[in-house]
């Protein structure tokens, strides 16, 4: 990876209700490396940014002392597979993942709101699909796949410490330019009221 900079930051974008509450935007701001974008807690202060020999791109926003409070963004052709194998098993091409693990992940949830597209919960102390995950915090996350050989495939991580997970809804919907927030698995029980499983 890149060396750590200090990031830079801006208003967020406007963002359509109900995808994020003007209370929730007035917590977050954008931060880039000047290739890509994402929305972060205001306080945190550095942004990290890698651009991969074969075009992929990884960005992660933290604050110092808080490695477990992290947003981050990977776009990339080739290294997601064990994650795009173990998330979207059932909608791959016969074949495509002889070699890597297709069984989900124990203790992580995950929901397709469509064939493309998974929404994860890794609770804290499940290493799943998040980047990072694991640890004290609950991880959420969306990943979202192409068959198109052109484009990359798009994962993105939100673990913000505290009562807080609900902004995660408001990054991942702004990020990926959705109205609506993505639909977080059922079974999730979280500590936050917008998040909790249906």
């Amino acid at each position: 990876m890149g060396p750590e900079t200090r990031a830079t930051t801006s208003a967020p974008p406007p963002l359509a209700p109900p995808a994020a509450s003007n209370a929730a935007l007035a917590q977050l701001s954008l931060f880039s490396d000047g290739f890509q974008s994402v929305l972060a807690p205001s306080e945190w202060t550095i942004c990290q940014g890698d651009v991969g020999g074969d075009g992929s791109l990884y960005l992660s926003v933290w604050s110092p002392g808080m490695r477990e409070g992290i947003v981050t963004v990977t776009e990339d052709h080739a290294s997601m597979g064990s994650a795009v194998c173990s998330l979207f098993s059932i909608h791959l091409p016969r074949g495509y993942c002889r070699y890597l693990a297709t069984k989900p992940v124990k203790g992580e949830l995950v929901s397709h709101p469509s064939p493309t597209v998974a929404v994860f919960v890794d609770p804290p102390g499940v290493f799943g699909t998040g980047d990072p995950s694991g640890g004290p915090e609950t991880t959420i996350g969306v990943v979202a796949v192409t068959n198109q050989p052109t484009e990359s495939n798009t994962k993105l991580t939100c673990a913000i410490p505290g009562p807080n997970h609900g902004l995660c809804l408001a990054i991942i919907s702004n990020y990926f330019r959705w109205e609506t927030p993505p639909t977080l698995p059922a079974a999730w029980q979280g500590s936050s009221g917008p998040l909790r499983g249906e």
